[in-house]
């Protein structure tokens, strides 16, 4: 069974509800610079405000989503589903930013993959500025999640 997998070493970790300092991304027009300045049309860079950093070159009909909506999204979900109890989050943000991973894990319930193996459900959800990684949430009891994308558990459901 594959799904999106990302390699989290060296991404700065947040437990809990912490409030986490997800750059702010914008969507800028893309030139060309000889003389003048030529517009490149169709296309937009995706950069941070603070700090002008490009993340990507993309089409102008890409549709930026912030971090923290997908983590707002996400947390209203939970909400709206007391019976599965409070779930532990776990946020990794890349160096630079541009990329994310969320799990949001919930103790309280148990999932049997075979008698006697039991897990905990998880959401996981990724995102990135740069491009790298597709907006991507999935939901299962998972045992183990390799680096490149494999996991051992059941995939529940699935959003790309």
């Amino acid at each position: 069974m594959r799904r999106a997998g990302i390699n989290t070493t060296g991404y700065k970790r947040y437990y809990g509800d912490v409030e986490i300092p997800f750059p702010k991304a914008t969507m800028r027009k893309v030139a060309c610079v000889t003389r003048n300045v030529h517009p490149i049309e169709g296309y937009q860079a995706i950069c941070s405000i603070e700090d002008d950093l490009v993340y990507a070159i993309v089409s102008d009909e890409y549709k930026l989503v912030q971090h923290q909506e997908v983590l707002d999204v996400v947390s209203q979900i939970c909400l709206e589903h007391p019976e599965w109890g409070k779930p532990e989050r776990t946020v990794w943000l890349s160096p630079n930013g541009a990329r994310k991973k969320a799990s949001w894990r919930f103790p309280e319930v148990e999932f049997e993959i075979k008698p006697g193996d039991v897990v905990n459900p998880t959401i996981e959800a990724f995102s990135s500025f740069d491009t790298t990684l597709a907006q991507h949430l999935t939901l299962g009891g998972f045992r183990l999640v390799c680096t490149n994308g494999m996991i051992i558990g059941k995939m529940l459901a699935e959003y790309k």
